[in-house]
């Protein structure tokens, strides 16, 4: 994994539902089929107030003593059964071994059947155990599920999201707010924030790892949803993801709805190579673009595609890789790839989703598009740039100048002129900006900065007219702390003291003084060792320097020492 790392604390965050209906049918292909479907979502404004009190919560149903029946073709179909709360997201989970082929459906207390939806595979993390459960499913409203499998399987539970309601519809659409472009060519995309409202946060910062290719994936969620309610669905498979499988942050880096929309989904930064959980094997090494809805047989609608051909074509050139042709990327292994650990593969820059993982996603349709989408964002995308940044080194010291230089380069390695690059620092959740550059003839550009704490350093061209926007690699950059010691004196008779005075930058809470004596013959021998409590980042005290000779003094803190100081304690003289 390469040391590219998250910028900006300013990027945005975000997650939709699926109504069965409480009086007429409502069968798949209706579902499937669009708008229709979701005119019966008004009739949830008079559901009972009881349905709707566990809002933003989950809960899971065991199923281990439910009664199942063999239905004609053999498969076990379990009798219906009643959750304790409305639920907006389910999801099929087990104990050991998976059910085989698995469906559930569901529906409000009283009305019709949704058709059945697949509940079986899903995704993971690099380097972690596969969740042992399927895909959430999307149903936006119900209260009863029954459950379809081809075989019985130990500690089968129903794990279930409920959805806060979002306010009149209006209102929640009305909310969504884009972030800023700051890109030439950047998509509009809608921040996290307007759909994550501050509920959903990760449970640790965000890993960077390389885009080497873009990974495209369905959600397996019914398509009839309307505009308000994708950031409430949203939630809802964060929540899943984070709390049923235990994953860190909702798995896909971006979410594209059937009206175009592109919303950030994982967190960390729309420009950064985030680190998914949404290709088993292959998250380190992409990026992942969920299209929110189930595309198996039909693709998704001409507004999701042009959105998805759009973020494609800028965000695979800005990290230096093109829309087109294949790329060699190597395996992390795990349970959902046929590919072991460390094997390499060739994979299409635009690649599906079964491309990597054993999985059917993004459904038959969106696959069979996958070449007239790769065509459509070539047409669109630049030519990828390459931004390098050498330097600073590993360690520096506090505010110390640093001198970091690099070259901006075109497709056919030609330098690239007139270009302002920006020398970023991300500190924690902070990117500062240190110092900007204008690139000469040749690509070239060189600037000074100065660090005060550890940083992840990065060079940034944020594109200017055709040309995309690239970025450099991460620096990782550790800072030492500043120390200095001096004397008071540096000629001291025998016997009598010498005032060692130290400061630190940062300001240290404890510093150490070390005083050694130096022989003749090179041999170095300790005869004080004071620690000290600093105020401010400083310290003094007064040391003892009993036999002539010479001696060195220097203060430490953690991580850092001082340079020395000399002081020369004479000998007596010899009376004639």
């Amino acid at each position: 994994m390469s040391s590219r790392i998250k910028r900006r604390s300013r990027a945005l965050f975000e997650t939709v539902v699926l109504d069965p209906g409480a009086g007429g049918p409502i069968t798949r292909r209706a579902l499937l089929g669009g708008g229709a479907a979701w005119t019966l979502a008004a009739a949830l404004e008079g559901a009972p107030a009881a349905l709707a009190r566990a809002a933003g919560g989950h809960f899971t149903v065991a199923l281990d003593g439910v009664r199942f029946a063999r239905d004609a073709r053999g498969r076990l179909v379990s009798e219906p059964v009643r959750a304790p709360h409305a639920f907006s997201v389910v999801g099929l989970r087990w104990r050991v071994a998976p059910p085989g082929h698995a469906e559930l459906r569901v529906r409000r207390r009283g009305g019709a059947w949704s058709e059945w939806a697949a509940a079986g595979g899903a995704h993971a993390p690099d380097g972690a155990a596969a969740p042992a459960g399927g895909e959430p499913v999307w149903v936006g409203r119900a209260d009863e599920l029954q459950v379809r499998v081809s075989d019985r399987a130990e500690g089968l539970v129903a794990a279930c999201v409920t959805a806060a309601a979002d306010g009149p519809v209006g209102a929640a659409a009305a909310a969504l707010a884009f972030l800023p472009a700051f890109y030439a060519g950047q998509p509009a995309i809608v921040g996290r924030e307007a759909w994550a409202l501050g509920r959903c946060l990760p449970s640790v910062a965000p890993a960077l790892g390389t885009v080497e290719f873009a990974c495209v994936h369905h959600t397996e969620t019914p398509n009839g949803y309307g505009a308000a309610q994708v950031p409430a669905a949203l939630r809802a498979i964060f929540r899943y993801h984070r709390f049923f499988n235990g994953w860190h942050d909702i798995g896909y880096n971006f979410v594209v709805d059937r009206f175009g929309r592109i919303f950030e989904a994982r967190a960390g930064g729309i420009d950064e190579p985030i680190v998914g959980a949404h290709a088993g094997g292959f998250n380190a090494a992409s990026t992942g673009v969920a299209l929110l809805g189930s595309y198996g047989p039909r693709g998704p609608s001409a507004a999701a595609q042009r959105a998805l051909t759009r973020l494609l074509a800028w965000k695979l050139p800005l990290h230096g890789a093109p829309v087109t042709g294949r790329v060699q990327t190597v395996s992390d292994g795990g349970p959902y790839t046929r590919y072991g650990r460390g094997r390499r593969v060739m994979v299409h820059r635009v690649a599906g989703h079964r491309d990597v993982d054993s999985t059917s996603c993004p459904g038959a349709a969106a696959y069979r598009g996958l070449p007239r989408l790769r065509a459509a964002a070539a047409a669109r995308a630049p030519a990828a740039l390459s931004l390098a940044l050498d330097g600073p080194p590993e360690r520096v010291v506090f505010a110390a100048p640093q001198t970091v230089a690099g070259r901006l380069l075109d497709a056919a390695g030609a330098g690239v002129a007139a270009a302002e690059i920006a020398v970023e620092a991300r500190i924690g959740l902070r990117t500062e900006r240190l110092a900007t550059a204008t690139t000469g003839a040749d690509g070239s550009w060189s600037a000074f900065i100065a660090l005060k704490a550890s940083a992840l350093v990065r060079a940034r061209f944020a594109g200017a007219g055709r040309r995309t926007g690239a970025l450099s690699a991460y620096h990782a950059v550790s800072v030492l702390p500043a120390v200095t010691v001096s004397a008071d004196r540096t000629i001291v008779p025998a016997g009598e003291a010498v005032v060692l005075s130290a400061t630190t930058q940062p300001p240290a809470r404890r510093m150490t003084i070390v005083v050694e004596r130096v022989e003749l013959d090179g041999t170095v021998t300790v005869v004080a060792r004071v620690h000290l409590r600093a105020r401010a980042g400083r310290a003094s005290q007064a040391v003892t320097l009993a036999e002539p000779g010479s001696y060195v003094a220097v203060a430490e803190v953690p991580g850092s020492v001082s340079p020395g100081v000399t002081i020369q304690v004479p000998a007596a003289a010899v009376p004639a």
